[in-house]
Parts: structure tokens; sequence; C-alpha cells
């Protein structure tokens, strides 16, 4: 932490009083009906004419599904439906019964679970991106009961969860992400008319809460160590707040500050090639999505953001293959920005839909009828089916090649060049320094396992970000980085790309990571990957440089749902949907299928967080001397 970090979180300890006395203190600066009257309801780029017609039947009828599951306070919290019974504890983590107290947020330790249960699933709880759909659906059907629930649900969560109380204030994003959330709920309540259930009582003590809600933040910005994700989300939820609701900010030039801010913060954070720097696709997309919500609520900032987003949006084009399935890459945590857009499988190309849309000012009405959630960003979106296309992202970290490997059978390849993360915490990256990822007919088959815990179970935490959970070489079962907290490393690698040749018959990429440190000795690990087109294989050749011998791991993690199997000389054949993968080792290797192994922790995948299941990890292993060089061999074929 540097000096100027340090003094900066001193001086916010003697601020810290004075600051909750103000935000304890605020009031509404006019009437209720002024703040209504002057609100802004414009919802995206859609036409205004847009009712239930404009979808598709299956849209729509989903859509109503998601509505009154709200009403049922039903919800779905990282891949699990939960009952959250007739009245909703906001305090309460559903998925391990446990409620954390009802006290000033300042007192809680939100990284201590045996305080606030999994953090996690309260802080996802407390967003209220679960109303959307009812939202969404009273903005079509001006159904009552769906207002009713949203305002029934917003009231309870005012009267238990009053600023400063509970850990839905512990950190500014939250209070941020919230704002957001909530100028998109009035937003679609309110385009066709103020709702019956929005009475003065509710509306007063609500915009109350929003003033707080946007004191918070701009007193409570995430600097220095911290201006990850959080400073982006910061801006954008303020940014929100004032262009909804400008009569409750009358003397505020807080979009001007928070649009510089917001700025700043995409041009540290997005590298020039446009590959999110804190090593992460989850956080690509969701850091798209809030600069997606800047470029429509605030105009000024939608000139000074297409350019990065459009980079950005290259990027995860490339990422993501024929079906949606994405290189899931680094920390995965699912935070959307608003609850438009679900996390489901077409996550990542609604995202990257909206930011086409959103770039090329699309707007209006669909040619024919929606059925794509980024229709509320965006506007017309388009249909055509995406493609995932080949990039040298190399200065942010990826290089990714597509490749047909006959007319029908599709492959694309994600080579990671690229740095720990972002800062000097590198908190949501992995120690994943030249992990091969490998999608073959739109199928994820070399993985990523995933993120599995964030302030709980930490050494599943350790496993699932070091390096022996990624399609690496391992020295000695040692991370390539010094693990020094959940969201802290020390010792930190750097990768640099030698040479790189993409086409469309061609793959030869030479990299090296310097800074694999085994006690006082620091080792390099240089990988190659060329592509053989008439053998239709991949060549990697790995070489350890330095003087010494040491035992390592080659390792491919495979995804839960491929099969595999071992065959003689080394041979391993994943089977897929059409196709057959196999992998070849050098002979002297001893190979073997680690899946769910405990101690030490082997082959697993986390889909969600808080989700694991056992998975299939191939396993070479061995000795090598410095300077020996290692081939691997990676077939692919029609089976």
């Amino acid at each position: 932490m540097s000096r100027a970090e340090v003094f900066h979180r001193m001086l916010q300890k003697v601020r810290e009083p004075f600051m909750r006395r103000a935000i304890k203190r605020e009031q509404l600066p006019c009437a209720v009906e002024a703040v209504v009257a002057g609100g802004k309801t414009c919802i995206g780029g859609i036409a205004p004419s847009t009712d239930a017609a404009s979808f598709t039947p299956v849209y729509f009828q989903r859509l109503l599904a998601a509505a009154e599951d709200v009403c049922a306070h039903r919800l779905t919290l990282f891949g699990v439906v939960r009952e959250l019974g007739p009245e909703i504890d906001w305090y309460r983590d559903y998925a391990h019964g446990f409620s954390c107290p009802r006290v000033d947020a300042a007192l809680l330790n939100y990284r201590d679970p045996a305080q606030c249960g999994d953090i996690m699933q309260l802080w996802w709880l407390n967003r209220h991106q679960h109303l959307m759909p009812a939202a969404i659906a009273f903005h079509l059907t001006r159904d009552e009961r769906y207002a009713q629930e949203i305002v029934a649900q917003l009231q309870s969560w005012l009267d238990a969860c009053p600023y400063p109380m509970g850990p839905a204030w512990a950190t500014s994003i939250e209070a941020a992400i919230r704002l957001l959330t909530w100028s998109w709920l009035y937003r679609f309540m309110f385009a066709k008319g103020r709702p019956a259930a929005c009475t003065d009582s509710f509306l007063s003590q609500w915009f109350r809460s929003i003033c707080q809600h946007r004191r918070h933040v701009i007193t409570h910005l995430s600097r220095f160590s911290s201006a990850n994700n959080h400073a982006v989300a910061e801006a954008v939820g303020v940014i929100a707040a004032v262009a909804t609701w400008p009569d409750l900010f009358p003397q505020v030039r807080v979009p001007s500050a928070c649009h510089a801010r917001l700025c700043r913060a995409v041009a540290r954070l997005v590298s020039p090639d446009g590959v999110y720097r804190e090593q992460s696709t989850s956080y690509h997309a969701f850091v798209m999505e809030l600069m997606i919500n800047a470029c429509l609520l605030y105009e000024p900032a939608r000139q000074d953001l297409v350019k990065p987003l459009s980079k950005m949006a290259n990027v995860l084009q490339s990422l993501v293959d024929e079906r949606g399935n994405a290189f899931d890459i680094g920390d995965c945590d699912e935070a959307v920005a608003t609850g438009i857009v679900p996390r489901d499988s077409e996550y990542y190309l609604d995202i990257l839909r909206a930011a086409r849309g959103v770039i090329a000012k699309a707007g209006g009405s669909a040619d024919g009828l929606v059925s794509r959630h980024a229709f509320w960003y965006a506007g017309a979106v388009s249909d055509v089916p995406h493609t995932a296309g080949s990039g040298d992202f190399s200065t942010g970290g990826y290089i990714v090649w597509t490749k047909r490997i006959d007319e029908s059978l599709p492959a694309t390849l994600c080579f990671d060049v690229g740095p720990l993360g972002f800062g000097s915490l590198a908190a949501h990256g992995h120690a994943d320094g030249l992990s091969v990822l490998l999608h073959v007919n739109g199928e994820p088959v070399l993985v990523d396992p995933g993120t599995y815990a964030y302030h709980t179970e930490l050494p599943w935490r350790d496993y699932f970000r070091g390096t022996r959970a990624h399609n690496t070489l391992c020295i000695m079962k040692a991370d390539q980085a010094e693990i020094a907290g959940p969201f802290l490393w020390n010792r930190r690698y750097a990768v640099n790309v030698r040479h790189v040749t993409l086409s469309p018959h061609q793959l030869n990429v030479n990299a090296i990571l310097r800074g694999y440190r085994l006690g006082r000795q620091a080792v390099s690990h240089c990988r190659q990957l060329e592509w053989n087109d008439h053998l239709q294989k991949l060549i990697i050749r790995d070489e350890l440089i330095g003087d010494g011998s040491w035992g390592i791991e080659v390792l491919f993690h495979v995804h839960p749902d491929r099969a595999v199997e071992q065959r003689p000389g080394n041979r391993f054949v994943i089977s897929g949907m059409g196709y057959e993968v196999e992998i070849a080792y050098s002979s002297h290797l001893r190979t073997r299928i680690a899946c769910g192994e405990l101690d030490p922790a082997l082959g697993w995948f986390s889909p969600a967080l808080g989700i694991k299941r056992p998975a299939p990890a191939i396993v070479g292993e061995g000795s090598v001397i410095g300077y020996d060089n290692l081939f691997t061999e990676i077939y692919i074929r029609r089976a």
C-alpha cells in the first residue's frame, strides 16, 4: 500500500463521523410531486409505443413467469432457486440459513462468515435486481399486482435497512448498483404514468434513501488499490440517479464530475486492444454493461465511451463461441448491472448485442418480434448468428484463434498471455499464465474450472485461483505467484509475447512467463503453440529456463459434461457432440486422470459461486531439467 493510500485511508477515518452525520440528515429538496414531474422515464433506445405485442410469445411468457416468481418471493441466486418466504429477511443468507446481526454496517466484518454468512448471497439479494422482471411486466401489462409487489418489497427494505444498518451499506459499490437498479425500476414503472401503488408516503421515503445513497457513494469512492470495477460502478450509479431524478439534486454538478471519473477509470482498466485488465471475462462483460448504461443515461458519456466499448466488444466477440459459451477466465461472481439482462446462457451474447446497438445508436423499434433482453438497452438488435473471430489481444492478455476443422466443425482456442491481474492487488486474477482453453463445436472442452468462493471456504478459494487449477505447466505443485489473501497476490509474474502469427490455417505463438519463484530461485516458463494444418493437431512446446531439475505437471482441465478416456501410449480422448479431442503427452511422463481429489484438491469444476462438482483433470507429471523441451500434442477431429 502506497503512502498516498495510507494517508487517504487515515483521512477517511477522521472524516467518517462527519460524513455519516451528513448522510443521516439528508432531506428531500422539494416536494414529491416535483420530483415525479421532473423524473426521466425514457427506457434505453426503445420506442414509447412498445407493448406486449412487440415480443415473441416465448419471450413474453418467460417474462411473465419471472414476474410471478417475484410475486411469490422466489428468486435464483448463483444457480439455485431460493424460496424467501412470506416476509423477506434482508439480513439472511438463504443459502446457508444464516442471518447476520441487525447492526450498523460499520460494526460488521463482512469478510467473516461467522458474522455475515456468505456475504455475496446477502449483497445480491439487497441489490433488488430480482425485481426487474416484475417492473418490465408492469410496463407492458399495467397489471397493478406487479407494481404493488415491487413497492411492498422496496418498502420492506427501506424499513429494515435504513442508513447505515446492515450489510447493504457495507461498501459503496452496493449502494451504487442499487441506485442504478432503482433508476430502471422507476423508469419501467413510471414510463406510462404513476402507478397507484406509489403513494406519496412511499415515494418520500424512497427518494430520501436515494439522496442518502448518492451521498454515501460520493463520500466513499473506491480509490488507489480498490479502484477496479467498483470505481466504474460507483460513477455509473450516481450518474443514473442524477439523470433519472434531477430535481433531487438541483445544485449538484454530479454528472460531469462522475463522467470524468468514469472516463479515467475506463482508461486505466481497459487495455489499448480492449481487454479488461482485471483478467476476468465475467468482469469484462459486467463493466461493458455498466458502460452501456452510462451511454444510455448520459449523452456526453456515450461520446467518450463508444471507442473503448467498441474495442471491448471486439474482444468479447472473440471470447464467446457460436453457442454463446465464453472462455470464463479469472473470477466470476455473476454480477450484472441492473437485472434487465439476467445471467443466463445468453448473457454474454446479449451484452454484445446491446453494445453493438448502443455503438450504432440503433434505437427505435425492431423489424420483427423481439426475443432478446438486449432490446431494452439498445432498441432494435441484430439477430444475425454470432460467429467468434480470431484476435491478437496480447497487449491486454489474450490470443484467440478460430479454426474450422471441416465445414461444420468450428474450434476456438484461447491462449492466456496476460498479467496476473490489475493493480497492486490483482484481486480477481488467477495464477493461470500461459493457460490454454479450447471450445469445439460450441462446447467448452478445456476450461478454467471457475471460482467457487470469495469470502468463505478460503482453502477452496486458493485452489480455484491457483496454478494447478489451470491448463498450464505447474512446477513443484507451487503457484506461479504467492497467495497473500483472498483478493491479494505477492511475487507477481510477468508474461512477454515473443511472436504471434494468426491466420485461418496458421497459429504460431511464443510467450514466456518470468518470475515463477520457487523459494529463492526464479524460473521462467516458455510455451509455444503451433498448429499443424496437415495433421490437424496443435503442438505445445514447454521449456523451463533456469539451472536445476524440477518436478512438473502439465495439466488440462476438462469440462465435466465431456467424457474422457485414457488410452495406451500416454493418450487421452475427450468426446463431445460430433467430435473428439485427443491429447498425447511425452512418453517419459506419468499420466493419469484426477477427478474430485481432496488432499491436495484437484479435478473440480465450479459453475457458480458456492457450487462445485468433480470434473476430469488430465495430468502428465515427471521431472525436467533446465532448457529441456517438453512436447504435448492435441488433435481435433470429427467423431
